[in-house]
């Protein structure tokens, strides 16, 4: 699916080429085996994601991370360092919508962004 900014002004997850969103209005909990299933969408290039503890982010990233360009974090208000993030060299649209814990961003020279 072709990404463009107009993919992050209005929540709709069939902007992406892969949905992990949990509608559990606080955005709920996304476990390992959930975001296991990106393995069964090799040519997913666009992700929204919910529910991430800081845990399930750093899996998420280190795990699957690398192939997208594009990923909305939707309600993922756990996670506390967003330093992973750094990792993802083919990353070139990034959306983070609701946290509360992270205090500062992360190193983006190598990011594409």
């Amino acid at each position: 699916m072709k990404v463009n900014l107009s993919n992050f002004e209005n929540y709709s997850d069939n902007l992406f080429d892969l949905s992990i969103v949990q509608r559990d209005v606080g955005g709920g909990t996304t476990s390992r085996e959930q975001i296991d299933i990106i393995q069964e969408y090799p040519n997913a290039k666009s992700l929204i994601i919910s529910g991430l503890n800081q845990e399930s982010f750093e899996y998420l990233i280190q795990n699957y991370g690398n192939p997208f360009t594009a990923i909305s974090f939707w309600k993922n208000k756990l996670i506390t360092d967003l330093s992973p993030l750094s990792n993802l060299n083919e990353l070139e649209y990034l959306h983070y919508f609701f946290n509360q814990r992270a205090t500062k961003l992360w190193d983006m020279r190598k990011m594409r962004i």
